[in-house]
């Protein structure tokens, strides 16, 4: 019986080296794709977090403004107050676009809702004020509905975070 020729094996060897090198390039492949595709997800859920954290603080601001201006009679104020409106708007449109999942489809209309009752009740503040009457906005104020509709925007972000 003849032994095989060494340069038979060693082919037969490099051949199989080379099958294993494009088997693991593929699997190497898919496990990158899947990666950046987890990358981009991360990264949309980041933005996501940042808009809703950002439509709280623009939310506050506006509050603050607003209350400081019929506290101490200045209107200087209020100056800002028509830009974080624009912001706000601009925010909550753009989170209606990103947020898209299944659980949030219920909790974006409500955000809006809540966000549009919360720059109404603001604006029914600012009207009382310009009409000459500081004592009907501290009246306003003091009912607490914008406190109210204010901590309901915030638990709903929180949910809507806790939820994603």
């Amino acid at each position: 019986m003849q032994r095989p020729d060494i340069r038979y094996l060693v082919l037969w060897l490099f051949l199989f080296g080379i099958i294993i090198i494009v088997f693991l390039q593929v699997i190497s492949g898919y496990n990158i794709k899947r990666l950046i595709q987890g990358n981009k997800t991360l990264l949309n859920e980041l933005i996501v977090q940042k808009d809703l954290r950002q439509l709280e603080t623009n939310i506050l601001i506006v509050e603050s403004d607003i209350r400081g201006a019929i506290i101490t009679g200045n209107e200087i104020h209020l100056r800002n107050v028509e830009e974080y409106s624009r912001i706000i708007d601009n925010d909550l449109a753009d989170m209606s676009k990103r947020l898209g999942t299944s659980d949030s489809d219920l909790q974006v209309p409500l955000l809006t809702s809540l966000v549009e009752a919360k720059k109404d009740f603001n604006q029914s503040i600012l009207n009382e004020y310009f009409s000459n009457n500081k004592a009907g906005a501290d009246s306003l104020i003091n009912t607490n509905r914008g406190k109210e509709i204010r901590d309901s925007i915030i638990n709903l972000v929180s949910l809507i975070e806790s939820s994603r």
